[in-house]
């Protein structure tokens, strides 16, 4: 799951990562992550290397780059014609680690392709250790994205709205004025959208009380990791219906064969064409009794709201066909049934963990489309739990998420402690 498809593999795009010079300087050069779905590199290029050795600078750059996994042969290629690989003075053979479903599988490959001696370290180890490190150095504009603003708008208009319908509702009902007043208070709900406001050249770690947290690896699986104030941390809870489900069912519904022809159709579509919201809850809603009145009628006010809200995903789709519907609409009701899904798992463990913030990473998220969904529907669900005046949580995007495993794998290979199990069968 990557912007890097099949067509053009042979030249793909390498993204740059910034990292303290030390990194640059000391890292053996390559660390490989291999999922299920895409095959994740960081490495550190020439260019790489000459711009940091003796550089009075703090921070230098690695190159990061993706293809996916059965273009496994391609990318190995690609990266070891481009990487500056550190070589031991006596001749021997250096050790790079590796990381995934996949680094295990395909460690002869990986070691016949840049010559080097294999290490398998654990992928949920890498990712943890990796946001360690990034968040103990870089500040928050390097590390994570821009917060979605633009994906607040939809969710907090149609919870606006239902507060008004609620507060009518209120009014003509035999409920005591105290109910409509709390209703009002709710309103304001500047202090609920789960957006941190800091800018500091400070580490985040340092600037913020960022611990503990929910680290979350939204990949093939949806992995959730804590990570707590002693900077330990623990796997907590995987979720099978991740990113490769997205796939494998989208592409039952559409035909689409990869991801990326998945996500383009799912931003062509409307989910309301296949999902049913508060606004087609009465199919025959006017053609009800004359003397039938709408007032203090739930339901009545809910379908008539301009800001709907989701009711039951597929909800169209009961009794139908394929062919009833457009491909774009199964494509986005597909991908939101399955962010629904997510954040609600990541709103339970939050609260039954008291963890206040999260971060997220992995292959899934590296696409806006995807990043403004689970925006949106995070931002929902804080707002649903401010007019219950329960738990809410703050959330931010990593940048170089997906390549965290294969940075957690780099820095594996420097550290003398690396529980890592050495490959014997690539010493050769």
């Amino acid at each position: 799951m990557s912007s890097t498809k099949g067509s053009v593999v042979s030249e793909p795009k390498d993204e740059v990562l910034l990292v303290p010079n030390d990194l640059v300087e000391k890292t053996v050069g390559v660390a490989v992550d291999i999922g299920a779905s895409m095959l994740k590199i960081v490495f550190r290029s020439k260019e790489n290397l000459e711009e940091s050795v003796g550089k009075d600078t703090k921070l230098g750059h690695l190159q990061l780059v993706s293809f996916p996994r059965d273009k496994l042969h391609e990318g190995l290629d690609y990266v070891a014609k481009r990487c500056a690989l550190s070589r031991p003075a006596d001749g021997r053979l250096p050790t790079i680690c590796t990381t995934g479903t996949g680094g295990w599988e395909f460690r002869k490959t990986v070691s016949q392709k840049f010559n080097v001696r294999t290490k398998s370290v654990v992928e949920f180890d890498c990712f943890a250790n990796a946001f360690l490190y990034l968040a103990s150095h870089l500040s928050r504009k390097h590390l994570l994205h821009p917060y979605d603003d633009e994906a607040t708008v939809e969710p907090l208009r149609m919870v606006e709205e239902y507060v008004e319908v609620m507060t009518a509702l209120n009014r003509s009902s035999d409920e005591t004025p105290a109910s409509d007043k709390n209703c009002r208070e709710k309103l304001d709900f500047s202090g609920s959208m789960g957006k941190i406001i800091a800018d500091s050249n400070e580490p985040i770690a340092e600037a913020e009380e960022i611990y503990p947290c929910l680290l979350t690896i939204c990949g093939s699986v949806f992995t959730y990791i804590i990570i707590n104030e002693d900077k330990t941390f623990q796997l907590i809870e995987y979720s099978a219906r991740g990113g490769r489900g997205f796939h494998a069912l989208g592409s039952l519904l559409t035909g689409c064969k990869t991801f990326e022809e998945l996500l383009d159709l799912a931003e062509k579509g409307n989910q309301q064409n296949v999902d049913i919201f508060t606004n087609a809850l009465f199919s025959t809603i006017d053609e009800r009794a004359e003397d039938d009145t709408d007032d203090g009628n739930l339901y009545v006010s809910l379908s008539r709201l301009t800001n709907p809200g989701l009711v039951y995903c597929f909800g169209k789709a009961a009794g139908a066909r394929l062919e009833d519907f457009r491909r774009e609409d199964l494509a986005s009701a597909c991908l939101n049934y399955v962010v629904n899904d997510f954040v609600q798992n990541l709103f339970i463990l939050s609260r039954l963990h008291k963890i206040g913030r999260i971060f997220l990473c992995g292959s899934f998220c590296n696409s806006q489309l995807v990043r403004s969904a689970v925006t949106a529907e995070l931002v929902r669900k804080n707002l649903n739990a401010a007019l219950v005046k329960t738990q809410i949580v703050s959330f931010d995007f990593i940048k170089s998420g997906p390549h965290l495993g294969a940075l957690g794998a780099l820095i594996s290979a420097m550290s003398k402690s690396s529980s890592c199990s050495e490959d014997e069968s690539a010493k050769a």
